[in-house]
């Protein structure tokens, strides 16, 4: 006989938001049938300064891209509007492989970690 246990709502809010963050690499404990989620190490960026001019990068982008929409409105030529998606594009890449150079730094993330997330977001 399964035990049931009636969780309050804020648990079981707190339940679904973490199944729907973790997905596959979710598991179930044979014994007792109640999710089970393995530890998550989640590595911040530490140093302030780099923080400040990845935040200014970052600025910059969505400059380009306010930028990029006034060209689509204006009806500008699509391969100016290509070159600026690109570029634009090239920009967020290198902010992305700025900050994953940050967390090699700070290295509080073993390697096949950083390896595993360029794997799924590089």
């Amino acid at each position: 006989m399964a035990l049931r246990i009636r969780w309050p709502a804020a648990v079981r809010r707190l339940g679904a938001a973490i199944m729907g963050a973790l997905g596959s690499r979710l598991c179930l404990p044979p014994v007792v049938g109640v999710p089970f989620v393995p530890e998550i190490f989640m590595s911040r960026l530490a140093n302030s300064e780099k923080k400040k001019a990845l935040c200014a990068r970052l600025a910059r982008i969505e400059g380009q891209l306010r930028g990029l929409q006034k060209l689509i409105e204006q009806d500008a030529d699509c391969e100016k509007v290509a070159q600026q998606m690109a570029a634009a594009r090239k920009a967020l890449d290198k902010s992305f492989f700025s900050m994953v150079g940050c967390m090699i730094e700070q290295g509080d993330q073993s390697a096949e970690q950083v390896a595993e997330m360029l794997t799924k977001f590089a």
